[in-house]
């Protein structure tokens, strides 16, 4: 297989977003994002008059002859692949929308033509960013408070219909010991995915059994003759396995199940199974002791443990999960939560995961960290000096 990358091609790479710092308009953010040599990535901008825009910042390639690039391409054939890069004209564009409001989250933003344009690389499933519109359409005006709110937006709503399918199954099924824990630990739902909540855990623990038993059940006939397969990972399976849960269709079921009443609730029995073997049992699984941070120096593996642990950040719990506003995994989540109103400074905040040096034997090595992990602002202006530096000439 070859592949061709932009990063190859003349012309990708220059330092034309240095150009952004002098930009006085939407309209000449859109420009120089749209001019510069750097990986695609998403650009979001908004002016002093209230215009706001988003596009994509770096150049994309001109696909002809009819390239797909989701499927294999002979290049041999002359006008068929890339032909340089993509007109302005015709790099995705989303500016001053009706709707008053630009989100983005790693979903797909675009459809066709556009969509074809920019290609699929695999979007993230749109859970998270479908939530931060719905907090955005809830207010007309924003405070750096409200911002960091929807920031801090740790409400399970995307799980809320799989936990209301476990529990239906489980009142359909036969009773058992398994059952009645599991069912004792839904009785903690509140909606959101905190420390404290064995019932997220146990429904996050479900929903991804029957999701990656569904996507077996398709590649056992790829297995009869490929032993070693395994179906990827795809961020948008969850569409697909769910309209599988609603309509049923028989020639569908994964092989091994009676119906799919029988593989929902196998698929209970594994999740809690495995929860329940641990010390404590179903009842001590909290959402925190599996959601818990794991951030590290680059070289605190090869150091004995109690020197890492000096150079690593606190195993802190953390609140929130990756389908929502306040995306937290352990090894995973928000680099930095800001916001701040032109003219009202004082009330804006900065938070850093990490803190604010890298320096271990710095006295600011970690400091900030811990309002990142427990979503306390930080300030936005810094606070009194503390040291000062000063040059002089040698003499």
């Amino acid at each position: 297989m070859a592949l061709a990358w932009i990063a190859q091609q003349p012309g990708a790479f220059n330092l034309a977003l240095q150009a952004l710092d002098e930009a006085e308009t939407a309209d000449e953010g859109v420009a120089t994002a749209q001019a510069a040599g750097i990986p695609p990535q998403n650009f979001l901008v908004g002016d002093r008059f209230g215009n706001i825009a988003w596009t994509i910042a770096g150049h994309l390639p001109n696909r002809v002859g009819g390239y797909d690039s989701l499927l294999p391409a002979d290049w041999t054939k002359e006008g068929t692949g890339w032909d340089g890069w993509l007109a302005v004209r015709d790099v995705p564009l989303i500016a001053n929308p009706p709707w008053q409001r630009l989100w983005t989250a790693n979903q797909r933003i675009i459809e066709e033509p556009w969509l074809a344009k920019l290609g699929d690389g695999g979007y993230d499933l749109g859970a998270r960013a479908r939530q931060v519109r719905d907090d955005l359409r809830a207010h007309d005006t924003f405070t750096p408070a409200q911002m960091l709110a929807i920031q801090l937006d740790d409400r399970a709503v995307f799980l809320q219909h799989w936990k209301d399918l476990l529990a239906l199954e489980l009142n359909r099924a036969p009773k058992s010991e398994l059952h009645a824990k599991i069912q004792k630990a839904l009785g903690d739902w509140n909606g959101r995915a905190s420390i404290d909540s064995v019932a997220y855990r146990v429904v996050r623990a479900w929903r991804n059994e029957v999701i990656d038993t569904v996507l077996d059940g398709f590649s056992a006939r790829v297995r009869e003759k490929f032993p070693d397969f395994t179906m990827p990972k795809l961020s948008q399976a969850e569409h697909a396995v769910w309209q599988l849960l609603l309509e049923r269709p028989a020639h569908l079921l994964p092989p091994g199940y009676a119906d799919w009443d029988a593989l929902l609730i196998a698929c209970a029995d594994r999740a809690g199974e495995n929860l329940d073997k641990q010390d404590g049992g179903i009842a001590q699984r909290t959402w925190g002791e599996r959601n818990t941070m794991r951030i590290v120096h680059p070289v605190s593996r090869a150091l004995p443990g109690f020197v890492a642990r000096w150079l690593d950040m606190p195993a802190d719990q953390l609140p929130g999960d990756r389908d929502m506003p306040r995306v937290q995994s352990p090894d995973f989540g928000a680099s930095e939560r800001f916001a701040v109103a032109p003219g009202d400074e004082e009330h804006g905040y900065f938070m850093l995961a990490g803190g604010q040096s890298g320096h271990p034997l710095s006295p600011y090595y970690g400091a900030g960290h811990a309002d990142w992990a427990a979503g306390k602002p930080t300030p936005f202006l810094p606070g009194p000096a503390q040291h000062t530096l000063e040059f002089s000439p040698s003499k």
